[in-house]
């Protein structure tokens, strides 16, 4: 009933996307922004029958900067984008906001298919191309401009649902994330990062309407202030990017903003070790959902990372509180014991609590996923959190070992939705060496797929050539989730680590179809070099 019920709402709002007084954008539900006019703040939904999620019609985007790549001369990296189709054909276009020639590129898009955009490569007709990288760059080599804003964003709007996904690439310095669609936005965030190494952190905050203004929130004051321009408020219009960056070797995490008119919120590092010290950095980048979007329970899985070297650490995982006197449980996941380079031997900022613990708003703590077990983490609040996982540095010598840091939020298991389509990052092998590894032979792809228990056999995977068969055997059950001791009247949940061929079609696409719904993410991983993202979930107001 769940996935009819879907169905049915999706048909309605597909009426109203196309009626007049809605602008004729948006993506996934029933209200749109028009340019300047106030936000449309849609009305709860049942939980069962939200039709929010990562798919839709309407996405912002910019890129940023890697400093890790400067180390190996490469001071343009790749920026690249990943647009997949359910069953449905989609006729995208991308508009780079700067303006001037050149700036609308269309692209049709059969169903179960992939379009691979390579942004310094964008098509004029016939063989010539233009290079756009420039256009969606906002912070250039050199420090942050004031005012701290620009246009470097680019839009793509659809007109059927699809998802969107970014990929900024460097030699040994990758990262990807999903982009959210506008009614996935909200106006109060915050931000989940991680240190940076020698370099800086970033937040990158992106207006779809005209008059847009931030505020930054002090929890333990209980304060709020406007991020000004000079001295006046910081005013956004449609299509600015506002950024904002740590001092050498900081963390943005925990930082607060709220925002009149939604907003798209990413977090960036230009280079971090995870954990501090270890002889291994790259890049962080990850659009993060807002605090009406956030849940009280969690499967945080290990991903699959081959650490010759020695370094068997799992993922980390950072929680963070949006209200005080929120209690968090956390099970098959320990405080991480670490030694940095500079001494310190705790996390500078966090609050660490044993698990049934107390956090206020604002505070949070890190946990490492022990790779024995279900190896995986259930997280379990009383108050909605915030939950991102990290991949770890292989901790060893250079060449030795697969994988590198890299970031993902992590929805909760409330945001379970009835299908999700990923197309793995595949590049024709050897195209893009300069800009990165993964168009190596030995790199590999994955997708996570998490689902409640009692429905995981009847997962399908469908492709344009058919279905895919999973092997039941390689689903791997999450015991605290069953457990009615830890999780009294829960769902039991569990994951299916799939990994794609590396010779099927880089244009084909997966969807992923769940009776009582999946939650899917992504990942690939290379000697010293790695990405990380969630591929697709739901997008409901579940914590208003």
């Amino acid at each position: 009933m769940k996935q009819l019920k879907t169905i049915i709402i999706t048909a309605i709002t597909t009426v109203f996307y196309f009626l007049p007084s809605f602008g004729g954008v948006g993506g996934g539900g029933a209200y749109a922004q028009v340019a300047g006019a106030p936000y449309i703040v849609p009305a709860p939904e049942e939980e069962e029958s939200c039709p929010f999620t990562t798919e839709g019609r309407d996405f912002w985007v910019t890129f940023l900067r890697a400093t890790e790549n400067d180390f190996f001369g490469i001071i343009d990296p790749g920026f690249f984008l990943k647009i997949t189709t359910g069953n449905l054909a989609a006729d995208v276009t991308l508009t780079f906001t700067e303006g001037g020639a050149n700036s609308v590129f269309n692209y049709h898009i059969n169903g179960y298919s992939a379009e691979f955009i390579d942004l310094s490569k964008m098509p004029l007709g016939g063989a010539t191309f233009i290079d756009k990288r420039s256009a969606v760059r906002p912070i250039p080599n050199g420090g942050i401009p004031t005012p701290p804003k620009s246009q470097k964003t680019l839009h793509i709007t659809s007109t059927t649902p699809v998802s969107v996904y970014a990929f900024n690439t460097g030699q040994a310095t990758t990262d990807a994330t999903i982009v959210m669609p506008v009614p996935a936005w909200g106006m109060n965030y915050y931000m989940l990062g991680y240190r940076a190494f020698g370099v800086n952190s970033d937040e990158i905050i992106i207006a779809a309407t005209n008059g847009t203004t931030l505020s930054l929130v002090n929890d333990i004051a209980n304060t709020t202030t406007p991020i000004m321009d000079g001295a006046n408020p910081l005013i956004l219009n449609r299509g600015d990017v506002y950024y904002t960056r740590s001092d050498i070797n900081g963390d943005l995490t925990g930082r607060h903003i709220t925002s009149n008119y939604p907003v798209a919120y990413f977090t960036h590092s230009e280079m971090s070790q995870i954990p501090f010290g270890y002889p291994a950095g790259d890049i962080l980048w990850e659009q993060l959902s807002p605090v009406d979007s956030w849940g009280k329970t969690f499967l945080v899985p290990n991903t699959l990372e081959y650490n010759n070297s020695g370094n068997n650490i799992g993922n980390h995982i950072r929680i963070i509180a949006s209200e005080n006197n929120t209690k968090v449980e956390y099970f098959s996941g320990a405080i991480p014991v670490t030694t940095y380079n500079d001494g310190i031997t705790d996390i500078p900022g966090d609050t660490p609590i044993g698990s049934g613990g107390i956090l206020q708003a604002g505070q949070w703590f890190e946990l490492e996923i022990p790779r024995s077990g279900s190896n995986s983490c259930f997280i379990k609040a009383d108050k909605a959190v915030g939950v991102a996982a990290y991949m770890t540095g292989k901790g060893g010598v250079p060449g030795q070992g697969y994988g590198d840091p890299a970031i993902t939020r992590i929805p909760a298991i409330d945001q379970l939705t009835p299908d999700v389509t990923v197309s793995p990052f595949l590049f024709p092998t050897l195209s893009s060496s300069f800009q990165t590894t993964l168009d190596e032979p030995g790199a590999r792809h994955f997708m996570i797929i998490i689902a409640p228990t009692a429905s995981k056999d009847n997962i399908s995977v469908i492709t344009s050539s058919g279905a895919v068969t999973l092997d039941p055997n390689q689903w791997i059950d999450n015991p605290d989730t069953a457990n009615p001791v830890t999780n009294p009247g829960g769902t039991a949940m569990s994951y299916y680590d799939y990994e794609f061929e590396i010779s099927n079609d880089p244009n084909k696409a997966f969807n992923v179809i769940g009776p009582d719904g999946v939650i899917v993410l992504a990942y690939g991983i290379y000697p010293a070099e790695s990405y990380y993202y969630n591929a697709g979930s739901g997008a409901c107001v579940i914590n208003p």
